[in-house]
C-alpha cells in the first residue's frame, strides 16, 4: 500500500508513526473511557537533550511514551520551561535563549530568541513579563519577556558571529569577525570554569574585518570559549584544542 503511495522513506516512517499513534490513542481512549481526547492528544512533555535540541514526547499513555516532534537548536538545550503557548530553552554558549512555539506541539518551530549577553545560558526560568537567567559566570540575569529577536534578524546575526578556524586546533587558529564601526574590543579565552586563560587583544579597531591568531599551542587540549565584546555587544565561540 505504501508502494502504491510512492512515497520516501521519511515520508513511509512518519505515516506508519501516525498509524501507529492513532491505533494506541483509541486503545487508551477505550481502555481508559476516557472522553476528552483532544485534551489526551495534546499531552506532552518537553525535554532538553542535553545534546542538540528539545525532543517533544507524547505521555498520554506514560507506560508508552513516543516521540511526536524535535526541534534542532543552535547548541546544548541545557533547561527547559513553558509558559502559555511558548517553551524557553537555554542554550548554552551559542544559542542564548530560544524561543519555541508550542502551540502545535509535533510541529513546535524557533520563535525567536534573546541575545545572550552572558557565557553559559544554563537555567532558565519564567515568571510573568520576565525570563530569569541562570549564567555560569555571568551570574543571574533577568530578560524583558515583552522584546524577543526574530528568526530573520537571528539569521541575520549569525552572519555576523565569531569565526573560529580550523576548529578543533593544533599549533594555531584563527579568531574572525566584523567590526561595522571604529570600535573598542576585547577578545579574550576562557576555560570551562569561566577562567581567563589568555587575552588575544585589548583596544580599539577600526571598521572592516578582524582577524587574530589564537596560540593554541600554549593551551591544554580540551574546550574553551572565545569571548569578543565590542562595545557593549558580546559575542562567543567554542574552540576545541587537540593536541
Amino acid at each position: 500500500f505504501l508502494k502504491n503511495l510512492e512515497l520516501s522513506e521519511n515520508q513511509s516512517f512518519e505515516y506508519l508513526k501516525n498509524v501507529y499513534s492513532t491505533i494506541l490513542l483509541k486503545d487508551v481512549v477505550a481502555r481508559g473511557k476516557i472522553r476528552n481526547v483532544v485534551f489526551l492528544e495534546n499531552l506532552v512533555a518537553y525535554l532538553a537533550d542535553n545534546v542538540g535540541g528539545v525532543e517533544v514526547i507524547n505521555i498520554a499513555d506514560p507506560n508508552n511514551p513516543f516521540v511526536v516532534g524535535y526541534v534542532y537548536l543552535p547548541d546544548v538545550a541545557e533547561a527547559i520551561t513553558t509558559e502559555g503557548k511558548y517553551a524557553y530553552v537555554s542554550n548554552y554558549i551559542l544559542g542564548g535563549v530560544q524561543m519555541l512555539d508550542i502551540s502545535f506541539p509535533p510541529n513546535s518551530n524557533i520563535a525567536g530568541y534573546y541575545k545572550r549577553s552572558g557565557v553559559f545560558a544554563l537555567g532558565v526560568s519564567v515568571q510573568g513579563s520576565h525570563v530569569y537567567i541562570g549564567d555560569g559566570i555571568a551570574g543571574f540575569q533577568i530578560y524583558d519577556n515583552l522584546f524577543i529577536t526574530s528568526v530573520e534578524d537571528l539569521n541575520k546575526n549569525n552572519s555576523e558571529q565569531l569565526d573560529i578556524y580550523p576548529n578543533p586546533a593544533l599549533q594555531s587558529a584563527k579568531a574572525n569577525f566584523i567590526t561595522t564601526t571604529n570600535s573598542y574590543c576585547n577578545l579574550s579565552i576562557y576555560d570551562l570554569t569561566g577562567r581567563k586563560v589568555q587575552e588575544i587583544f585589548n583596544g580599539w579597531l577600526d571598521a572592516g574585518e578582524q582577524t587574530f591568531e589564537i596560540k593554541s599551542n600554549q593551551l591544554k587540549a580540551g574546550i574553551y570559549f572565545v569571548k569578543l565584546e565590542i562595545n557593549d555587544q558580546v559575542r562567543t565561540s567554542k574552540l576545541v584544542i587537540s593536541h
